[in-house]
């Protein structure tokens, strides 16, 4: 059985992805507070 040594680390560390504030905008986390969700209301007739 042959043991090959693990891919070293690279590095650079491209930010092509985040160039643009836009792309970040997409990427980037989201914060929900209380005041985002909307209340359920359930109508029975």
């Amino acid at each position: 059985m042959h043991l090959s040594s693990p891919t070293p680390f690279p590095q650079n560390r491209p930010r092509r992805l985040r160039r643009d504030a836009f792309t970040r905008n997409l990427v980037r986390e989201s914060v929900l507070t209380p005041h985002d969700f909307i209340y359920p209301v359930f109508v029975h007739e």
